[in-house]
């Protein structure tokens, strides 16, 4: 890996759509997110502005257009794109053709609704005891973990599964940060292991079977990856030299 920016305070994620940018979040949230070009195109669109001061980047859409803000200390959200900015009150995670919003409500964090982006009517509900850590391209499934199993496998919830259900699981480590490529064939997550510390693996993505550790690539020391465009990158954090930084 190969450090590629440095910035003033504590970076603890980082997020990227899929043509290039990256939007870093800050450990005291008191800065907005922000762009990191790397090879994008001239004619990119550009994201839309972020709100105030306290909101960090939750979720973006492939090509940036939409993106999710969450205010760290009040659990609220903003959610941007072409159809302008709407509030929400609860967690949200994008799909990647930024479509389809699933939302973990505050009134009610047992349950989670799946709703179209451009009007926000709601198209289903699903019960989940656990945090939705991303979608998948088409909106239809959403990776998470639960949290009433330690250690913590990624689990899959949507479509037929009305619960989440484990595809991803380690004897002692807890997994978490879920996502998959763009062409949906693997999925990348980061690992908490007791006697090894921070990794990060790449394993097949076969939606609803479970995938043994056996078959897990071990990717790099870190936490929060995400997919490049091209699927032939990872973008994530690490103090591997006592700083915070990004590294690809």
């Amino acid at each position: 890996p190969q450090r590629i920016a440095t910035i003033p305070s504590q970076a603890i994620r980082c997020t990227t759509d899929r043509i290039g940018r990256i939007y870093v979040q800050h450990a005291n949230f008191t800065s907005r997110h922000h762009f990191l070009p790397l090879n994008i195109p001239a004619n990119a669109p550009q994201p839309m502005p972020g709100p105030e001061t306290g909101y960090s980047v939750e979720s973006v859409s492939w090509d940036g257009r939409v993106i999710a803000y969450r205010h760290t200390l009040r659990s609220d959200s903003i959610v941007t794109g072409p159809f302008g900015v709407r509030p929400v009150s609860g967690w949200v995670q994008l799909s990647g053709d930024g479509r389809i919003a699933w939302i973990r409500r505050t009134s009610d964090i047992a349950r989670a609704s799946v709703v179209s982006v451009d009007d926000f009517h709601e198209l289903k509900e699903y019960l989940t005891p656990g945090r939705i850590w991303s979608v998948t391209g088409d909106g239809q499934l959403a990776l998470g973990v639960n949290l009433d199993n330690p250690p913590r496998p990624v689990t899959v919830l949507g479509g037929d599964h009305l619960a989440p259900f484990p595809i991803l699981q380690h004897p002692q480590a807890t997994l978490y940060r879920p996502k998959t490529s763009v062409d949906g064939q693997w999925v990348t997550f980061s690992s908490v292991d007791p006697h090894r510390g921070m990794r990060i693996f790449i394993a097949p993505f076969r939606q609803a079977q479970p995938v043994p550790v056996a078959e897990w690539i071990e990717a790099a020391e870190g936490t929060s990856p995400a997919f490049s465009h091209s699927g032939d990158r990872l973008f994530f954090t690490s103090n591997r030299d006592g700083n915070w930084c990004i590294y690809e």
